[in-house]
C-alpha cells in the first residue's frame, strides 16, 4: 500500500468521513495491474492509485461510490473482463481479474445536537458503548472538551453545520437542543439526510407542537413521524444520565434490528 493511499484513509478517519479500499485479490491472463494493486476512492470520486484504469476502474468507482452511500462493508467484483486496450466499456481482449472493495471510516456513529446535560450524557454513554461521538451546540462553553471530554466537538451557527460533517447511513441522530425552535431547525435541515436513526427529546406535547409547525414549513409528514420521539426505550427515565441508557438502549435495538414497537409496547410510550 502507498503512502499517499495509507495518508488518504488516515484522513478519513480523522474526519469522520468514509471511503473504498479496492484491492486486485485475483488475475488470470493478460489484466494491467497485479494481484495486491490497490486503490483509494473517496465519498467525492476522486482516486488515489489504480485496479487498471479504463472501463474496469470506471465501474470499479461507480460500485465504491454506491458502499458509500449505503449501509454495506464490503463488496466483491469477480471474473471482470479486462484488456490493455479498450474500446468504450466493452474491453477487446486479455484476462480477467477480481476486485474486493472495503468501506473504511465510521459506518456508524452518534451525532448529539446539543451539548447541554442530556447531551453530554448520551455523548458519555454512546462512547462507553463504542460509537464515534460528534457533538454539536452553537454555544462554545458547551462544545469543548472540557465540558464533554469524548469524541469530535463543534461549535458553529447551525447554518454552517454540513461544512463540518456530513450525516450519512450509519448516523444516529439525537436532537437535544437548547430549545424546541433549535430542535425543529435541525429537523428542517436533516429532512432530506438518509441516516440510520433520528430520535429528539420532547414530551407529547411538545412533539405534537413542533409537528404541526414543521409541516407547515413543508417538512414531509413521513419524515417527521419516523423520528423517535419521545425518544429512548420506555423505562421512566428521570435524570439525564438515565435517559442516555434510555436512548442507547434504543440506538443498539435499532442497530441490530431489534423491534422498537415490541419492545416499547405496553409502556404508554
Amino acid at each position: 500500500m502507498t503512502p499517499e493511499i495509507l495518508n488518504a484513509i488516515e484522513q478519513a478517519l480523522s474526519s469522520g468521513n468514509r471511503g473504498v479500499l479496492c484491492t486486485v485479490i485475483e488475475k488470470n491472463g493478460s489484466t494491467p495491474c497485479n494481484t495486491g494493486s490497490k486503490m483509494w476512492v473517496d465519498r467525492n470520486g476522486g482516486i488515489i492509485g489504480t485496479v487498471g484504469g479504463g472501463s474496469t476502474e470506471h465501474m470499479v468507482i461507480r460500485e465504491a461510490l454506491d458502499l458509500i452511500s449505503g449501509s454495506e462493508a464490503f463488496h466483491l467484483i469477480k471474473g471482470i473482463f479486462t484488456s490493455d486496450q479498450d474500446s468504450g466499456d466493452a474491453p477487446l481482449c486479455g484476462g480477467n481479474t477480481s476486485i474486493f472493495l472495503e468501506v473504511i471510516g465510521n459506518r456508524n456513529e452518534i451525532m448529539i445536537f446539543g451539548a447541554g446535560h442530556v447531551g453530554k450524557a448520551i455523548a458519555l454513554a454512546a462512547d462507553l458503548c463504542g460509537f464515534p461521538v460528534i457533538v454539536w451546540d452553537d454555544r462554545e462553553e458547551y462544545a469543548n472538551s472540557d465540558n464533554i471530554p469524548v469524541g469530535k466537538k463543534i461549535c458553529c451557527p447551525l447554518r454552517e453545520f454540513k461544512e463540518h460533517i456530513e450525516l450519512h447511513h450509519g448516523s444516529y441522530v439525537i436532537v437535544c437542543t437548547r430549545g424546541h425552535s433549535l430542535d425543529g431547525e435541525v429537523v428542517e435541515m436533516i429532512q432530506d439526510i438518509k441516516t440510520a436513526y433520528v430520535g429528539m427529546l420532547a414530551s407529547t406535547r411538545k412533539r405534537e407542537q413542533l409537528r404541526q409547525k414543521l409541516l407547515a414549513l413543508g417538512v414531509p409528514m413521513e419524515f417527521f413521524d419516523s423520528i423517535h420521539t419521545p425518544v429512548g426505550l420506555p423505562i421512566n427515565a428521570d435524570s439525564p444520565r438515565e435517559i442516555a441508557v434510555s436512548v442507547l438502549a434504543e440506538i443498539i435495538a435499532v442497530k441490530n434490528g431489534a423491534d422498537v414497537e415490541v419492545l416499547a409496547r405496553g409502556t404508554g410510550k
